[in-house]
């Protein structure tokens, strides 16, 4: 607390004008998985500028979220120093940046283009509404933005809190099926659209992170039910889950609930070569749990040899040399991994 009021202190007796030039904060959450949540910080310029000494300072619902802490930054070293995150009030984050030369700031893209200045971690007490609103009064309390000169400071154009602003997109339904061994397509249906821009697909990539995987276009503004389909063809083996991101012309976005839906594991066994004088090859994806036993049986139905594809293994071989030449069957104890395989020994 004692710091940001001497930043502040240092602000008002230095800055002599405000600039015409505004600007613009927005969150985009990046990873929840029920147990931290992280949160990337934008900021856009109305025309061509870059960013000093600055506090950026928000709100959170404490019973949702606790524990801010700082991730990463993409602020440019020597220039800036690391920034560094503070709490004013139990429910309140202040992003505090400093420049270390003046002059030296980081360019900052004009909207409707974002910069990323930095990546937040919350744990979650509990799921819901974090609420996240940026605090910001139109002078020199709470959210303070200067110009890289460190004497002009900015007033804000547009700030998008993550909670309050609801993009007008009415959803029907979302579901996610599994329609080939590897593909799962997605199906959704609009109510109502109003200034939708498009959908972004995303999918949730194994370290828990939201990963765009593509990008369908909405129709604008409708007031009849518009339906959407999209096949991930790179899906995952096991369960996946994905979430659409409904952006409107102006860049205000929102997020569909999560759905999911799996691609089967292929459990079955491939033997090769089917014609051979004395090794056979047995190959699967995926290494069993436990050890399967596969039997090789002459076509009038007689056990001629046993053995167990062992557990834990994916490859391994057997050698039917001393086999009498002639047709064989293989079958495994469990017909859907093997269950009538014929092969020829020379």
């Amino acid at each position: 607390m004692k710091y940001i009021i001497i930043s502040i202190t240092f602000f008002l007796l230095t800055y002599t004008n405000i600039s015409a030039q505004q600007y613009l904060l927005k969150f985009e959450e990046v990873t929840n998985n029920g147990l931290i949540c992280e949160l990337d910080i934008y900021m856009s310029y109305t025309s061509t500028g870059k960013l000093g000494s600055s506090n950026l300072v928000f709100s959170y619902d404490t019973t949702v979220l606790s524990n801010p802490s700082m991730v990463s930054d993409n602020l440019t070293l020597p220039f800036f120093a690391s920034p560094s995150l503070t709490t004013p009030n139990i429910n309140q984050v202040s992003l505090n940046i400093v420049l270390n030369v003046p002059n030296f700031g980081d360019n900052i893209d004009t909207k409707p283009n974002w910069t990323n200045l930095c990546r937040v971690r919350f744990d979650i007490i509990q799921q819901g509404d974090p609420n996240l609103i940026w605090l910001y009064t139109g002078g020199t309390r709470q959210t303070v933005v200067f110009k890289d000169d460190q004497s002009t400071i900015l007033l804000a154009d547009t700030l998008i809190n993550m909670s309050s602003t609801k993009v007008p997109v009415e959803l029907s339904y979302f579901k996610a099926r599994n329609i080939e061994s590897s593909s799962i397509q997605l199906d959704w249906e609009t109510v109502s659209e109003t200034e939708n821009d498009y959908f972004e697909v995303q999918r949730k990539a194994l370290d828990g992170r939201w990963e765009a995987i593509g990008k369908v276009k909405g129709q604008g503004t409708s007031s009849s039910p518009v339906q959407y389909q999209f096949l991930d063809e790179k899906a995952h083996r096991g369960v996946n889950y994905y979430r659409l991101k409904q952006v409107d012309y102006s860049g205000i976005y929102e997020f569909s609930p999560i759905q999911n839906a799996s691609v089967e594991i292929e459990n079955k066994i491939v033997v090769y070569p089917t014609i051979t004088s004395g090794k056979l090859q047995f190959e699967r994806t995926e290494p069993f749990d436990k050890a399967i036993s596969i039997s090789i049986l002459n076509l009038s139905g007689q056990l001629v040899q046993q053995f167990d594809f062992p557990r834990g293994q994916s490859r391994f071989h057997i050698d039917i040399h001393q086999l009498p030449k002639g047709m064989y069957i293989l079958r495994a104890n469990d017909s859907t991994i093997l269950s009538s395989q014929k092969i020829l020994k020379l």
